[in-house]
């Protein structure tokens, strides 16, 4: 669970992007979703606690490394930091 740092540059392209505030030359940010209806539990890394995530949001990829095993770091617009595994990701891209 430690190879991910939260990247706080990219972080505030996300915010500018979510918001409309976009920068001149600045190439956006791609968005996913977490596929499927309901909930997914997943690890939040900001609280490091166990959190109840809703599917079918949209997030942003913050880290692509898989950890160990196997989840990559996002971001979901209910402001959560979480890991989840990759292929829980419907990848949406300039939606």
């Amino acid at each position: 669970m430690g190879i991910h740092t939260i990247d706080k540059e990219k972080l505030k392209k996300i915010f500018n992007q979510i918001s409309g505030a976009v920068i001149e030359g600045q190439e956006p940010i791609p968005e996913a979703a977490i596929k499927g209806t309901g909930y997914i539990w997943c690890y939040e890394m900001t609280t490091r606690y166990i959190v109840r995530g809703s599917r079918g949001i949209k997030c942003y990829i913050l880290d692509d490394t898989l950890d160990s095993l196997g989840r990559i770091l996002v971001y979901t617009i209910n402001n959560d930091v979480i890991l989840i595994e990759e292929s829980e990701l419907l990848y949406t891209g300039f939606d």
